[in-house]
């Protein structure tokens, strides 16, 4: 059975962007995941411009995103010393937001946000990273 959940960005003006996770979801797996490897406003805007998601993983390049054969494409990148490996990259006549907005939902305030979510998808849990502090909030949705 699925853990589901939301990760969701507030930027100034309380103003979030927030995507659908399926799987583990429960925050002893998501919430240690989130705050060790998407801990910069950079590396959360990158894993919420993909889209609703099947699995969060710790390297962005093994998440499982549900629009994978639409919005990323692998590449053969090269670290510092010269070892290659291979990285999801945005394609770039595509952008995300412009493209198809119903893997990205945009909502003024909380109270909504959680409304929205709890109803229909039955989300258990609400990961928030505020973009000032730079931290992760879980919220249980009962």
């Amino acid at each position: 059975m699925a853990t589901r959940s939301n990760i969701r960005i507030k930027e100034a003006g309380g103003i979030s962007k927030s995507v659908y996770v399926h799987y583990d979801g429960y925050p002893e797996y998501m919430l240690k995941t989130l705050e060790e490897n998407y801990n910069t406003v950079r590396k959360v805007k990158k894993l919420l411009s993909f889209g609703d998601i099947s699995s969060v993983e710790p390297c962005i390049d093994m998440c499982n995103f549900y629009s994978s054969s639409k919005w990323h494409k692998s590449q053969k990148v090269y670290n510092k010393n010269g070892e290659a490996f291979y990285a999801l990259v945005e394609t770039p006549h595509e952008p995300r937001e412009k493209e198809y907005s119903g893997c990205i939902n945009i909502y003024d305030n909380i109270e909504d946000y959680k409304k929205d979510t709890a109803i229909g998808i039955f989300i258990e849990y609400i990961y928030t990273f505020d973009a000032d502090t730079k931290k992760w909030e879980c919220i249980e949705i009962q």
